[in-house]
């Protein structure tokens, strides 16, 4: 018999829920002890799930229950198709995450002089947890994305691939652009101390 309360809450998770959250929903152990099978509306979902959903290991945990539980899409088993590009994915163009990126890095008052230095982890962590705070969708969006092994704790945040897009935001951001966003922001300061290497 159909678990109704934990299939509520699965339904709002695949509708609203992070990455993580549903990666734990479509998980085959978690549908099969609440029979969720034999709600339609849950099969739906993983299905769904299984064929289109934005986060890596989400797709491939969706696919996996849905082939041990023999859940087909029009009849046909569901096979783990390609992710799609990111910046397809989140309907932006490479240089608007860049500059959302940038900014992010400014915010939480990241030295952006001198230009050619390599950013260390905890500058990397401050900018991703600017970026995750300011733009929440689009955060869960990149790291579902691009988190894509599940042998170690999913619930951690640390996510080098955000760390390289950072990094590399940092290094392509010209200087004219870093002197415009100061003008134009007299409330973020350039720290004057740093040496400049244009």
């Amino acid at each position: 018999m159909v678990n109704k309360q934990e299939a509520k809450r699965f339904k709002e998770v695949m509708k609203k829920g992070l990455w993580r959250e549903r990666y734990y929903m479509v998980r085959e152990k978690y549908f099969t002890e609440n029979s969720l099978i034999e709600d339609g509306e849950c099969r739906n979902f993983i299905i769904q799930a299984a064929l289109t959903d934005n986060a890596s290991l989400v797709r491939r945990e969706a696919v996996r229950t849905c082939n041990v539980l023999n859940i087909t899409s029009k009849g046909q088993i569901i096979r783990l198709r390609k992710m799609p590009n990111l910046n397809k994915m989140l309907h932006i163009k490479p240089k608007h995450m860049q500059e959302i990126l940038f900014q992010s890095c400014i915010k939480v008052g990241i030295p952006m002089y001198p230009r050619n230095r390599k950013l260390n982890d905890d500058e990397l962590m401050l900018v991703s947890k600017k970026f995750e705070e300011d733009y929440p969708v689009f955060y869960d969006k990149v790291d579902g994305r691009t988190t894509k092994n599940s042998a170690g704790n999913i619930s951690r945040k640390k996510n080098k691939a955000i760390y390289y897009m950072i990094q590399n935001a940092f290094e392509q951001t010209t200087t004219e652009r870093i002197e415009q966003f100061y003008k134009h922001h007299k409330e973020y300061k350039v720290n004057e101390s740093q040496d400049r290497v244009k």
